[in-house]
This record gives C-alpha cells, sequence and structure tokens, in this order.
C-alpha cells in the first residue's frame, strides 16, 4: 500500500481562522471545532496551498528523500 502524504498540522498553533480550508483547491481541509483537519485525505494533492496562506504558520508539508538501491552518487 502507498503512503499517502498529508500536511502536517500543529493544532497548537492553529487560530481556527479558516484560511487554509478556504484556500485548499480539492477540499481536503475542514474546520472541526475550530480547528483544521484533513476531512478527505484521499482529496490531498500536497500541493502546497494550505502552506503558504496559513497565517499562523500551524501547516507544514514535510518531504521524504529517498535514494534508489543502485544510486551511486554523482555519475559523471
Amino acid at each position: 500500500m502507498d503512503k499517502v502524504w498529508v500536511p502536517l498540522i500543529n493544532h497548537k498553533r492553529c487560530t481556527g481562522c479558516g484560511h487554509c480550508a478556504a484556500g485548499c483547491p480539492t477540499g481536503a481541509l475542514g474546520l472541526v471545532e475550530d480547528q483544521v483537519v484533513i476531512v478527505q485525505p484521499e482529496m490531498c494533492t500536497y500541493c502546497g496551498v494550505c502552506e503558504e496562506i496559513c497565517p499562523s504558520d500551524a501547516i507544514e508539508l514535510p518531504y521524504e528523500i529517498g535514494f534508489s538501491q543502485n544510486y551511486q552518487g554523482n555519475e559523471r
């Protein structure tokens, strides 16, 4: 099963302003009890809009870097 990538939400920083939910182009985010949550994780495209428009920096889109087993470094 493939990993589903979704934004990380710091609920201590979230003010519940709703900017991220309103700006989410796929409707993956929503407000529940004045906190943003990922209501439809399968809809998240990891586009980064929510991270960019959050005024309290409560949303983060971390990335994982991986290398194939055959990676040899800088091949010239």
